[in-house]
């Protein structure tokens, strides 16, 4: 909420016996933010927990190239895959990003010409 606040200052100068008292005022301005923009598109990953048949199925205007960037657990990139996508609802198989990685909790980053996702994934 916005409002003013009045602040009353007590200084001793550097004599002893002076000193002033001020009055300030202060506007305090709330600080908000735009609901977050929707992106045009979507991204959903099933199963998750995933397993060797996991697949990323997106949901695209138009065709468009996909580039997906996994994480590890603390933060490192352990595999990457790029690969062009139709428009509509076209699925991406995740073996190849996911193969050969130990079990734990991962982070698919999905960059597209209309934006980026991030998607956690629990690897068993």
């Amino acid at each position: 909420r916005s409002g003013i606040m009045p602040l009353r200052f007590l200084s001793n100068g550097s004599q002893q016996g002076t000193g002033f008292i001020g009055l300030w005022g202060c506007t305090t301005t709330p600080l908000s933010f735009d609901e977050q923009e929707e992106l045009p598109f979507s991204a959903t990953i099933f199963p998750n927990p995933v397993d060797g048949s996991s697949v990323l199925q997106l949901n695209l205007s138009e065709a468009s190239e996909v580039l997906l960037t996994l994480y590890d657990p603390v933060g490192r990139e352990v595999g990457t895959m790029e690969k062009r996508v139709s428009a509509g609802k076209p699925v991406i198989r995740l073996n190849s990003i996911l193969a050969g990685k130990p079990s734990g909790i991962y982070r698919l980053e999905v960059l597209t010409p209309f934006g980026r996702l991030w998607q956690k994934i629990l690897l068993q």
